[in-house]
């Protein structure tokens, strides 16, 4: 008959830190004490009788104390010597100058040719002080009382010099007149333009960001992603169905075939119907039917023998652990 039954565990109220004060002595009258050395020249100390922790450095430098009494640990740093470091200096306008010096903006001007802030640029000094538009040259520079040209002024644009004068739209719009087709109409001209989106297409696209529902209508998915992250807290598998049957998640490639692997099912019939999570050893990721389980997953319940009862948990294998810290399995 099956029934709850209790396990022993050995040490069972046995406590290894009990009386663990002064476990460990010096074996003289004297504190214990330990040196030494970073690269063979720095030393670290307890001492033995002031009870401190020091790391020398000599001169400036880095300092670390420590003292038992005070229960602290004290870290500075005095300074850094200039030979300390790998670079110590930078170069400004091809001056160098270490990292503690200085230079002057006199010593930055007398290496280059530099315009200060305040400096104008005389419109003799450049190169090329005149722009073309259309065949008309306009200066840079200087003043032109007849501008060749002024956008002010619609019809003092220079289009003799440009050629013909252009046409003007007088009227234009957009629209889609089917799935994946986009109209432009320009003064009263029609063009269509097929954007590659009809009902028969394949597009392909880099990124996608839908910002509202997606459904898709057919018989498989195939996501063929790195990573597949799901926001949804719950997944519904086996949705399209009333009738108790099982369902699970197929792990591809774990038996070494694609397309198939060991699996983790939920077994609906058993005890009942009471239901039970198991594993099947091999199964395709297309199995459509019900599956007879390799083994159960075992569960835990924290309470009493009627707790486990009412939650469909007296089943063998499973464990039941009483308030009172008593462990029983069903068997």
């Amino acid at each position: 008959m099956a029934t709850w039954k209790k396990v022993l565990v050995s040490g069972s109220a046995i406590s290894q830190l009990n009386n663990d004060a002064g476990f460990l002595t010096s074996g003289t009258a004297f504190n214990a004490f330990v040196t030494a050395s970073i690269n063979g020249n720095n030393h670290l100390i307890a001492d033995s009788t002031t009870d401190s922790l020091s790391f020398l450095t000599g001169s400036g430098g880095i300092v670390l104390s420590q003292s038992i009494a005070n229960d602290s640990i004290t870290f500075s740093i005095n300074n850094v010597p200039n030979s300390a470091l790998a670079n110590d200096g930078i170069t400004i306008a091809g001056v160098d100058t270490s990292l503690g010096g200085s230079i002057t903006a006199a010593a930055i001007g007398a290496s280059g040719n530099y315009v200060s802030s305040s400096a104008q640029i005389d419109g003799a000094n450049i190169s090329n002080n005149t722009v073309s538009f259309g065949g008309v040259s306009v200066a840079l520079n200087g003043s032109d009382s007849t501008p060749a040209f002024d956008l002010s002024d619609a019809t003092n644009y220079p289009f003799s010099s440009l050629g013909s004068v252009p046409t003007l739209v007088s009227a234009s719009a957009f629209s889609s007149p089917s799935q994946g087709t986009v109209r432009a109409t320009i003064n009263g001209n029609a063009t269509d333009v097929d954007t590659g989106l009809q009902t028969g297409d394949s597009p392909q696209f880099t990124n996608l960001t839908l910002t509202g529902n997606l459904t898709v209508e057919g018989t498989q998915i195939n996501a063929q992603v790195a990573n597949l992250d799901v926001e949804d807290r719950y997944i519904l598998l086996n949705s399209g169905s009333g009738t108790i049957g099982d369902s699970g998640i197929v792990f591809g490639g774990s038996t070494g075939t694609a397309q198939s692997g060991s699996a983790m099912v939920w077994d609906a019939s058993y005890n009942g119907n009471d239901g039970r999570l198991a594993i099947v050893n091999d199964m395709g990721s297309n199995d459509t039917d019900n599956k007879t389980p390799n083994y159960y997953v075992a569960g835990t319940i924290v309470g009493t023998e009627a707790n486990a009862a009412t939650n469909q948990l007296d089943h063998p294998g499973n464990i039941l652990v009483s308030s009172s810290g008593d462990i029983f399995i069903y068997v």
